[in-house]
Formats: C-alpha cells, sequence, structure tokens
C-alpha cells in the first residue's frame, strides 16, 4: 500500500484524486440506495462489491491521498480493526453460519468503505461532498417511497431500502445527517447553493416525524440540545430550534405524539415492550457467553431483532464487542473533546477564520455521533456502515482541525516537526 509520511497538511486536492473523490462518492449512493432494485438493467454479479473494491485497489497506488500512516495514528481506527476481528473470531462460535456469514461480509465493506472515506476526503469540501452525496441516497428512497411524508399518521416500509428499508432505521441515519447538513449549509458559498443545503436539513426533521420513530426523535432531540450546547450564539440556537419545533407541530399528525407518549410509558405499548423483553434477553446471553453467541446468532435465537446497538453487540458479539461500539461511539466523542481542549489552550494568535470554519465542522460531525449514541441505544445498527463512516469523517475532521489550528496534523510527528498552518502558506 501507499505508505508515504506526508503530513496531512500537505495533502491538497490536486489533479488525479478528484476522478477517486467522485468515485468515491458513487460507491456511497449505491450502497445506502442501493438504485438497481429499481434500475435492473444497471445490475451484474457482485456489484455492489466491486465497485468500492475496485476504488480500494486504485488507492493503494494512487498520490495526493491521506497517507496511510496519519489514518492509523487516529486512536480510533485500531478499535475499527478489533472490531471486524471480533466479527471474525464470532464465525467459530455462532450456531447460525449463514448470519454470521452475512455479517462478516457486511462488516469487512463497510471497513473497506472506512479506509476509502479516511483516504480520500482530504479537504472540507470533500467532507460536505461526501455529506450531501449521503442527503441524495436518503431523498432518493423518499422519492421512492413518497406516500412516507405525503401520509405520516400511518407508519410504513420503504421500498428498495436494503437495511433502511424500516422506518426506524431509516430515521436513524436521517438524524445522523441532519448536523452534517446544517455544516454543509453553514458552508455553502453561493446563494443557491445555502438555500438547497438549508432546505435539505429542514426536510430531515419531516422526514424524522413521518417515520414515526422514538429512537430517530430522541436521537434527535440529543443532536439539537448538543448544538444549543455547543453554539456561542444560544439565543439565536434556541430560535432555530424553535423554528424546528413549531415545523414538526404544525405537520406531525396526532398518531407521532400518541407513539412519542410510550417513551415514558413502555409496558403500554407492545413495540416498546418488546424492546424491554429483547435487552434482558441480549442480556442474559452477553452474562452468560461473555464472548457472546456469535455475529448473527441473536434473530436466530429470539426470533427477532435486538433494538439496540449496544445490547445486539453484547449478546452477539460479548463482553469485547461491546468494548468495541463503546469506544467507536464514545471514544470518538473523548477524542474530538481532547483536541478541542488543545486548540482552545494552544499558544499565540486566536484561530482565523478557516480554523474556526474546521472546528464548527468537527461540532456537527461530532453532534452526528451524539445522535447516533442516543439513537442507537434503541435501534440495532451495530452492522450499519453508520459507525464506519462516521468514525472516518471524524478522523478526516480532525486531521482538518489540526492542520487549520497550527496543531500537529499528523499524530504520528513531534511537536517540533510542524511549522505552521496551512492556511497561513
Amino acid at each position: 500500500m501507499n505508505m508515504r509520511t506526508e503530513s496531512p497538511r500537505f495533502v491538497r486536492k490536486q489533479a488525479g484524486s478528484g476522478f477517486l473523490y467522485g468515485w468515491l462518492l458513487v460507491a456511497l449512493f449505491i450502497d445506502y440506495a442501493r438504485p438497481t432494485n429499481q434500475l435492473t438493467w444497471l445490475e451484474f454479479p457482485f456489484f455492489y462489491s466491486l465497485v468500492p473494491m475496485l476504488l480500494l485497489l486504485v488507492t493503494m497506488f494512487a498520490p495526493n491521498l491521506r497517507p496511510l500512516r496519519d489514518i492509523f495514528a487516529d486512536r480510533l481506527t485500531k478499535w475499527v480493526a478489533i472490531f471486524l476481528g471480533i466479527v471474525l473470531v464470532s464465525l467459530a462460535l455462532t450456531g447460525f453460519k449463514p448470519g454470521a456469514v452475512d455479517v462478516a461480509q457486511r462488516v469487512l465493506g463497510y471497513a473497506f468503505l472506512f479506509l476509502l472515506i479516511a483516504r480520500i476526503v482530504t479537504t472540507p469540501e470533500r467532507l460536505r461532498g461526501v455529506v450531501v452525496a449521503l442527503l441524495v441516497a436518503h431523498m432518493y428512497l423518499l422519492a421512492l417511497n413518497f406516500e412516507v411524508l405525503l401520509n405520516p399518521s400511518q407508519r410504513h416500509y420503504l421500498r428498495g431500502g436494503t437495511f433502511l428499508g424500516d422506518g426506524n432505521d431509516f430515521a436513524l441515519s436521517l438524524c445522523l445527517l441532519f448536523p452534517c447538513m446544517i455544516a454543509v449549509a453553514m458552508g455553502a458559498r453561493s446563494r443557491l447553493a445555502r438555500a438547497v443545503s438549508w432546505t435539505g436539513a429542514a426536510m430531515i426533521p419531516l422526514a424524522i416525524v413521518a417515520t414515526q420513530s422514538r429512537g430517530g426523535t430522541l436521537g434527535t432531540v440529543a443532536v439539537l440540545v448538543y448544538l444549543w450546547y455547543r453554539s456561542g450564539r444560544k439565543l439565536a440556537s434556541m430560535m432555530a430550534i424553535a423554528i424546528v419545533g413549531a415545523l414538526v407541530l404544525l405537520y406531525a399528525p396526532p398518531e407521532y405524539f400518541e407513539r412519542m407518549g410510550t417513551v415514558s410509558a413502555p409496558r403500554s405499548d407492545t413495540s416498546a415492550q418488546g424492546r424491554i423483553d429483547a435487552w434482558s434477553a441480549a442480556l442474559g446471553m452477553g452474562l452468560k457467553n461473555p464472548l457472546g453467541i456469535g455475529a448473527g446468532g441473536f434473530s436466530a435465537r429470539w426470533g427477532r431483532t435486538a433494538h439496540s446497538t449496544y445490547f445486539l453487540a453484547l449478546g452477539e458479539l460479548g463482553l469485547p464487542g461491546l468494548a468495541c461500539v463503546l469506544m467507536l461511539v464514545f471514544g470518538n466523542l473523548r477524542e474530538n473533546a481532547r483536541l478541542r481542549r488543545q486548540v482552545q489552550s494552544r499558544p499565540g494568535p486566536e484561530p482565523g477564520e478557516t480554523a474556526r470554519r474546521s472546528m464548527q465542522l468537527l461540532d456537527m460531525l461530532n453532534a452526528a455521533m451524539v445522535g447516533f449514541a442516543v439513537a442507537g441505544a434503541f435501534l440495532s445498527a451495530t452492522y450499519y456502515p453508520h459507525m464506519y463512516v462516521l468514525t472516518a469523517l471524524l478522523i478526516a475532521a480532525r486531521s482538518l482541525a489540526r492542520r487549520d489550528t497550527g496543531l500537529n496534523p499528523s499524530p504520528t510527528k513531534p511537536a517540533s516537526a510542524h511549522r505552521r498552518p496551512a492556511c497561513s502558506r
């Protein structure tokens, strides 16, 4: 593989890597939207595997990308590798081989996707482009299932949505996109781009309401609270949250509020009670089998999903799997907080506009991880791409923030190796 040791501050959007970036956006779109479910003429054997695998092969030899040394220097990268290793080892423990093999293939593919994003996303513009590509994939699914928005009083499954087919899973994914789209809107340079970006961001809460997902709603509330907490303009942030609340009140049907009312009284709703029963079952499996029952085994034994990213990891992958999930979620939050403290305590003048925008982008991605931490507690997203995509974007965002604030852009370099931030060059 390309083991160039140049610092990320020297990585630029140069000729040759733009094609790979476009290829990455296509790979993300087809992985989330699965367009061949409708456009069958596009489908050929191993279509969904070949597109990212060929891109990964090309990036091994491509210049002008983030060096692997810098990616693996980030503490969270090793936890992606450890989690993949645990899933592969669990193949020997499970009594449900077909499900375990399917999970292992998915996680391996998401690990490759993680590497592709971390390698290719070397500028803030590319990071925002990834977010836009993901939004387009979600809007594509909504366009195919427009009755979700037209009839929010009824719960729907999304046709052609694969892992986003269930309304709860779709809401979780939208919850993560919400703060990221706000970052895109804030970074837009033209009036048209700002208008389109803010429109896309405004549609996300309405789509979450249309799914009637309690987990997605709680995750979105957590995102809004975090954004208000991190904002330097508390009154303006509160007004923005009030506008979102007003849109929800105008759009949401009575059935939505009835469903949200079961959050405080779960035993009054069979779905909520089923979630509690599944958590108890996963806890029992984890305590009885500290190494787990094997990937893909929970549904085979229980007959339904665990309804929690954390409990599913505990039941199927045991304590090591749960530890990895907790590190990928809360370890990212800790690393972001650690970087923020470093920026605040750095000597010298106040960070410039470029540095502030980089930290703002990091904060928005951090909000997305907060949303996943909360919504993921109620939805089984252990083997979805969210943790890998978010971790890769956060690694890229941390690298950009270090570069633009004058810190060491590469954790592998000693302090004396860094001279000045790229934005001053």
